[in-house]
């Protein structure tokens, strides 16, 4: 999917579902495995998982799922924390020269290493139309090993 189709598509989107299926079909043809969008700043959205706030729609793995939920990560994570306070995509993996974070937050992304999340981007993602309306974010991952995958035309390798 090109960017310009992507665009039409996030446009067009009449619900979350389907913006977020087309986010997965642009993030797929960059070479990312993994994607999450989301509210980061606890204003209600529709969330028809259930799942606990910030995460509103995602395609990572049941069983990192359910280990992140299990250590309330959602607190401690560092991409949810901080996302909100940046304005431009970044890389996960340089999060720690950017911030200093705790020996829990580094865990977790060691943890999300060895669940196979081995490197991702963030997006963050201001909300228009109306002022005062939020932060939202997409997160992009690779699920292998970000030395295979180069294709990212969003951020320098």
């Amino acid at each position: 999917m090109k960017i310009a189709e992507f665009i039409d598509a996030s446009n067009a989107a009449p619900d979350n579902n389907s913006l977020f299926k087309a986010m997965e079909q642009f993030s797929s043809s960059l070479g990312f495995d993994r994607i999450a969008y989301g509210d980061l700043n606890g204003l209600k959205m529709e969330n028809p998982k259930g799942l606990p706030e910030p995460a509103v729609l995602l395609n990572y793995a049941p069983d990192w799922i359910e280990h992140y939920i299990d250590r309330a990560y959602d607190k401690i994570d560092p991409v949810v924390q901080l996302t909100p306070g940046i304005s431009a995509p970044y890389k996960w993996s340089r999060i720690g020269e950017q911030f200093k974070l705790s020996s829990d937050q580094k865990q977790l992304l060691d943890e999300a290493k060895d669940g196979g999340m081995h490197n991702g981007i963030s997006v963050p993602i201001l909300k228009f139309p109306q002022p005062g309306s939020g932060m939202g974010g997409m997160k992009l991952v690779w699920a292998k090993s970000l030395k295979k995958y180069r294709k990212t035309y969003l951020l320098d390798t």
